[in-house]
């Protein structure tokens, strides 16, 4: 009798199953109270601010590379032509009007808007970066380098930090410069 089993699974008894539940909402209670002792939502949330507080300044970059273009591109001048016959034609020259003059004053101020947007960015990346460490100090229980150690320790430790949190947001800047220039080569 004890043969036929050693190849097939045992069948599972009634409790088993029980058991397993239980055990489930054990561990997922026990994750809810280590997320709530973190304080993770409140981190989760400052975050999604900051990233949000970025889109301005992410905006405000395309719009001045777009007056960049708009200067230096034969081919942008056409298309932004082509874009306002078909306003012209389909909502009237009022609008046409409008929209050639904000494109004329964006056009002469893509530098500044270009200038203030990428500074705007490197703070705001290093902001979202530095709560990042944050709370990943938080969450996994890590003293911070000013508290753990020495103050000259320390004051290297933060040092190391922010150089690395720098190299990581241009990396990550550098790869998304790449991926915009291989879709344009691509299209």
């Amino acid at each position: 009798m004890e043969q036929e089993h050693l190849g097939r699974p045992r069948p599972a008894t009634g409790t088993e199953p029980l058991r397993r539940g239980r055990a489930l909402i054990g561990l997922l209670r026990a994750a809810w109270k280590e997320y709530e002792s973190d304080y993770a939502r409140y981190f989760a949330v400052t975050m999604v601010y900051d990233a949000l507080v970025s889109l301005v300044p992410l905006l405000l970059l395309l719009l001045g590379t777009l007056g960049l273009l708009l200067r230096v591109s034969a081919t942008v001048v056409a298309a932004q032509q082509r874009v306002l016959d078909t306003i012209q034609t389909n909502f009237g020259a009022e609008l046409r009007t409008t929209i050639e003059g904000l494109l004329r004053g964006l056009e002469q101020q893509s530098v500044t808007a270009a200038i203030i947007s990428l500074i705007a960015l490197v703070l705001s990346a290093s902001l979202i970066i530095k709560h990042l460490r944050i709370s990943f100090r938080a969450i996994w229980k890590h003293d911070p380098p000013l508290a753990s150690t020495s103050l000259l320790v320390g004051i290297r430790e933060t040092v190391v930090e922010k150089v690395i949190a720098f190299g990581m947001m241009m990396t990550g800047a550098l790869l998304v410069v790449v991926a915009v220039g291989l879709v344009c080569v691509v299209n």
